[in-house]
């Protein structure tokens, strides 16, 4: 395999990991105890979780502007040839398209608190 092929290949790899990362994360945060409703715990949570759609639906739309405000400048992703990622490196693969997302349903969460 060439070069340039394997690193399609991981970029295209990437763009998956980052899709199911932020899903699982979504997953992740809906299953947990909720706190008392207008704790602070609960307004810190709210705002997680508006954050964190928001980062979804900005790399569903491609959309770097957003996704540079939302991740910190020390942000790193482990690709798939378990190789670090920068915040910069990863922001050109959505610019270009080769780190995309597809929404493929819609997110229902699994507390039943909710």
């Amino acid at each position: 395999m060439t070069a340039g092929r394997e690193g399609r290949i991981a970029k295209r790899c990437l763009g998956l990991v980052l899709a199911c990362a932020m899903v699982g994360a979504n997953a992740i945060v809906a299953g947990q105890t909720q706190p008392p409703p207008g704790s602070p715990d609960a307004r810190a949570e709210a705002e997680i979780r508006r954050l964190s759609a928001e980062e979804v639906q900005a790399f569903l739309q491609r959309d770097p502007g957003l996704l540079a405000r939302l991740w910190s400048d020390d942000f790193v992703v482990t690709n798939p040839l378990n190789q670090l990622v920068t915040k910069a490196q990863v922001l050109e693969m959505v610019k270009s398209g080769v780190a995309a997302g597809r929404a493929t349903r819609e997110h229902r969460p699994l507390s039943s608190n909710r």
